[in-house]
């Protein structure tokens, strides 16, 4: 079984979350007889290691630049996996998905944050804002309540797109089942 991660970051085990989950259940795997690589569409990745197959984007611009979604692409036409695990479905809901359809691979999606970070945390993020006159009308409670309604929307037309785009989407606590 081919199975290829997918993830933005910088594929470096140390750094983070995504990135340390993706090396300990891809290596995981590997040592169980999987055939398996790793894409990070940062292309500062420079990680190796002898379980694994590294591949990076090559150009800068992560995601964002065409050039390195069509290499990502490109990758999984020719690698033909049986499972691309995307680990980072908030910003690669469709970016693939045609890739993925015409190797017919399993395509599933992770979620990494917690759904509720801008609700739990919308002071600490209002807070970052400037000038000190849009912070101070944010906070009030009428702006506040329109604020998280637009984020509610957005949210649930974001959650729409990663469920129509993946066969499986896996979340990781039981608050954001």
């Amino acid at each position: 079984l081919k199975v290829l991660f997918v993830l933005i970051q910088n594929f470096d085990p140390i750094r983070g979350g995504v990135e340390k989950s993706t090396f300990k259940i891809s290596t995981y795997l590997a040592e169980q007889g999987y055939d398996c690589h790793v894409y990070s569409l940062d292309n500062t990745t420079d990680y190796e290691n002898s379980k694994l197959t590294i591949h990076h984007s090559e150009k800068p611009g992560n995601f964002k630049n065409p050039v390195n979604t069509q290499h990502l692409s490109a990758l999984i036409r020719d690698m033909k996996p049986d499972v691309v695990l995307n680990q980072s479905s908030y910003y690669l809901n469709t970016h693939i998905s045609d890739a993925v359809a015409e190797v017919d691979a399993i395509y599933l999606a992770c979620l990494r944050q917690s759904l509720f970070m801008f609700k739990d945390n919308y002071e600490l993020q209002i807070a970052k804002l400037n000038p000190a006159i849009l912070r101070k009308v944010l906070l009030l409670p009428l702006a506040k309540k329109f604020m998280l309604k637009r984020h509610y929307r957005r949210q649930g037309e974001i959650l729409r797109l990663i469920l129509d785009t993946h066969d499986r989407y896996i979340m990781l606590t039981p608050s954001n089942i």
